[in-house]
């Protein structure tokens, strides 16, 4: 399914990049459509294939409606529901701003601790990311209390485990294979 979200990214970029002063207003669009999934209830609406289209098509043209957003991103929207392609709407975001910052030199990532990172020490680290893979980094900062300690970096293909939950994992692995 990423694949198919790609490719209608890839089309929505295309024609985003057609109107490149309209850049942020695409932008604010797919945030309003972004923030109906963080809705549990209007996720439930999306997601479910039982609920009409007409009633998913409502609640997006709703929340385009509240910002600045191009008619051509209600058009998409239309072709998504009517394609019953509504699901994918949050992976198809995500590609959208992949593509968008990768037109920009930028490449976004998450990096996940334990415990909610400094602003200072996620600039830090996204320094430290810039020099490596000699690009501009975005991170965003997610908590999971699971990893007990340290953090898990994953930018593009590439991932940096220096948690404590893997460390023990792995000794525990080395221990029983010893």
């Amino acid at each position: 399914m990423k694949l198919i979200a790609k490719k209608y990214a890839k089309a929505l970029y295309t024609v985003a990049m057609e109107e490149p002063d309209k850049s942020e207003d695409f932008h604010e669009g797919l945030a309003a459509a972004s923030a109906l999934y963080a809705e549990p209830t209007a996720r439930k609406i999306l997601k479910s294939p039982v609920m009409p289209a007409d009633l998913k098509r409502d609640l997006l043209y709703n929340a385009l409606q509240k910002t600045k957003a191009p008619k051509v991103l209600s058009s998409f929207i239309d072709i998504l529901v009517t394609a019953q392609r509504v699901e994918l709407l949050p992976d198809i975001i995500e590609s959208y701003h992949e593509l968008s910052a990768a037109a920009l030199g930028q490449q976004s990532g998450v990096l996940t601790s334990a415990v909610k990172v400094s602003d200072s020490e996620l600039a830090a680290v996204e320094s430290e990311l810039a020099r490596i893979f000699k690009k501009k980094i975005i991170l965003e900062n997610r908590v999971d209390a699971a990893l007990l300690g340290g953090y898990v970096i994953r930018v593009g293909n590439s991932v940096i485990d220096q948690s404590i939950t893997s460390k023990i994992k792995a000794l525990a692995y080395g221990l029983q294979n010893s």
